[in-house]
């Protein structure tokens, strides 16, 4: 096996998802900012192009440079292995200190963590490609949600909640 360091982005790697309904069910992460050694590493086991920097618009389809992940790569896997040859393993987590974790959620993990991955290479049908197989959390960030309550005003003479509680509707 194989370990790089990194920080976390999308990571949706406790809960599998899919980005379109016709896709099959994946544990996905981002791995960025890798530094000059990981990415010698990743080129060594055969992973360069997998390596992107959407930022200056290295393997993907066209640049923003406000893109935080600097040089990244993706890590895809499958639930469900394809022709029905079973399921694969969701990837392990353990702290600083090598202890197991079991988060129930993808927030669990957020954007900004700094994390040692191990994984393994393979060749699949479109190249060489990996799957994580340890996640050791470094540095965790719990995913939040950005509000854009600061673009709001104060309305003089507006509806001031007075109440201890307010109503929500019953389904």
């Amino acid at each position: 096996m194989t370990v790089i360091s990194g920080t976390v982005y999308w990571n949706k790697t406790v809960v599998p998802h899919r980005f379109k309904e016709s896709e099959p069910l994946k544990w996905t992460i981002d791995i960025g900012n890798l530094d000059k050694k990981a990415i010698k590493l990743l080129e060594s086991v055969g992973l360069g192009h997998r390596v992107k920097n959407k930022a200056e618009g290295i393997g993907t389809k066209g640049a923003n440079p406000e893109d935080p992940r600097g040089h990244f790569i993706t890590f895809s896997t499958r639930v469900e292995r394809p022709n029905g040859r079973g399921t694969n393993k969701p990837p392990r987590f353990i702290d600083a200190e090598k202890n197991e974790l079991h988060p129930a959620t993808n927030e669990w993990l957020g954007n900004g963590s700094k994390v040692n991955v191990s994984f393994e290479g393979w060749d699949s049908q479109y190249g060489k490609t990996a799957t994580i197989q340890t996640i050791q959390i470094v540095d965790r960030k719990e995913y939040v949600v950005e509000t854009s309550d600061d673009e709001l005003d104060v309305v003089p003479g507006g509806f001031v909640n007075e109440d201890d509680e307010i109503p929500f509707p019953s389904n």
